[in-house]
């Protein structure tokens, strides 16, 4: 129905968007916008540059500019730390309107995961200076700025309380949590894994849920590389060459190893792999970029060659995701996008309560409407007929009927005897009368045995 498809097509946007964000914030992590490149690529990855809240592209100055007393990292780390303490303080939440905000920090905490980290390691990083007054150490992203004065020591405090408490302990708190929601998982938690997934997402298999927090590894060494490894030197510049090929090579090839994704977020799969490949290639072209800067060894016209490629190539995977998104919330009619999705149980029972109160009546129910057996081959939604299963009678059919548009009769299907049952598709749903006239919603997931309405 409208509800039905609306409250999946809103799950779908904003995972979407958030999946998005969180793999273009990767591409400015990477390369430096001067030297050889060419002036494209400058001014695409400028424009990059705002996922991470590096707004040279639009002249904020009034974010950019640093004798605004660090305006810009205040609110953030202000922000993060407000987040965090109101996810503390909701983590017994039930009702949908507080559980409902609990989702929108977790959204905003995981999407200022990259810059707030990145920022948290720029006003840390202190650098030694030449002085009049001899040898002194300034801030790495302001030299202006001199280490631990007055103007210094309050953001440096907040900067190291982010690393400690948003940049390792948020990511390492969502994998312990994760993993002992999956791994001793039981009928009482299964709203605790639905809210989490709702928060984190759901596109890897139980037993491949860390994958997530392997990107989360992933931009955490960009992050450190780009602050820490910045020298311009031969060894530095080889260690931080070899440290992000590393880590981006390890996830590149854990994607394409263990297929972790499930069957109806397949397709996030090629977008990741161009997204790292990407990243890869802006690595390589960085360390080129050094050795035309520092040693002139390679000449300027390969340079911004090379940085044309990437300009090419990034705008090719910005127009397959913007078709993809197109493509998914405005197409998207395919069963497993519905019965694949963990939402699914959910939202049928939530948008089913007027069911119970047809129950009683359901012996004397009739055969579907031709409608209702026209939403099967659609959706893959199926109902199971045993020794004293029958349909749902007239009223609660009608609620069907809205709930699901359609419903299809199919012969029973036993799938701890049935061997024909396809494994790679998602398992069809079966909506039963038992014998106590109690209607129940039957979905044989991973996750989830039996939701009863």
């Amino acid at each position: 129905t409208t509800t039905l498809r609306k409250e999946f097509l809103k799950w779908l946007a904003k995972d979407f968007v958030i999946w998005v964000i969180l793999l273009l914030q990767l591409l400015p992590l990477t390369t430096s916008i001067g030297g050889g490149t060419s002036s494209a690529f400058a001014t695409l990855f400028s424009w990059l540059r705002i996922f991470i809240l590096q707004f040279e592209a639009i002249q904020l100055e009034c974010l950019s500019d640093r004798d605004n007393a660090f305006s810009l990292e205040y609110t953030l780390f202000t922000l993060v730390f407000t987040a965090l303490i109101l996810i503390c303080l909701l983590r017994k939440a039930n009702s949908n309107n507080l559980a409902g905000m609990k989702q929108a920090l977790f959204a905003f905490v995981i999407l200022a995961y990259t810059p707030a980290t990145y920022l948290a390691f720029s006003v840390c990083y202190c650098i030694p200076s030449n002085d009049e007054d001899g040898d002194i150490s300034v801030m790495w992203a302001d030299p202006r700025v001199r280490c631990f004065g007055q103007k210094h020591s309050p953001v440096f405090v907040m900067g190291v309380l982010v690393i400690l408490f948003h940049s390792v302990g948020f990511p390492v708190w969502a994998h312990l949590k994760l993993r002992r929601l999956h791994r001793f998982p039981d009928s009482s938690r299964k709203a605790e894994i639905i809210h989490y997934k709702r928060c984190f997402g759901d596109d890897y298999l139980p037993k491949y849920h860390w994958i997530f927090h392997c990107q989360t590894l992933l931009t955490f060494i960009l992050c450190s590389t780009r602050v820490y490894l910045s020298e311009f030197s031969d060894k530095t510049q080889v260690l931080k060459l070899i440290l992000n090929l590393v880590a981006t090579g390890i996830l590149t090839s854990m994607l394409c190893g263990l297929q972790p994704h499930k069957c109806h977020t397949k397709w996030k799969f090629p977008g990741q792999f161009l997204v790292l490949l990407l990243v890869a290639l802006c690595i390589l072209l960085e360390f080129i970029n050094y050795l035309h800067l520092e040693h002139d060894v390679i000449s300027s016209v390969f340079v911004e060659a090379c940085s044309n490629l990437v300009f090419g190539l990034v705008c090719f995977v910005l127009f397959i995701l913007g078709g993809s998104f197109y493509f998914l919330i405005f197409h998207t009619k395919h069963k497993r996008y519905f019965s694949g999705n963990f939402l699914f149980p959910q939202i049928v029972r939530l948008n089913s309560k007027g069911l119970s109160a047809g129950a009683s009546s359901a012996k004397k129910s009739s055969l579907p409407s031709h409608a209702n057996r026209n939403f099967a081959s659609r959706n893959g939604i199926v109902v199971h007929e045993g020794n004293i299963c029958r349909d749902a009678s007239a009223s609660v059919g009608d609620n069907l009927d809205r709930k699901f548009h359609s419903l299809e009769r199919e012969p029973p299907l036993h799938p701890e005897k049935n061997t024909d049952l396809p494994k790679s598709k998602a398992s069809p749903v079966r909506i039963t009368e038992n014998a106590g006239n109690q209607i129940d919603l039957q979905s044989y997931d991973e996750q989830f045995d039996i939701v009863k309405v």
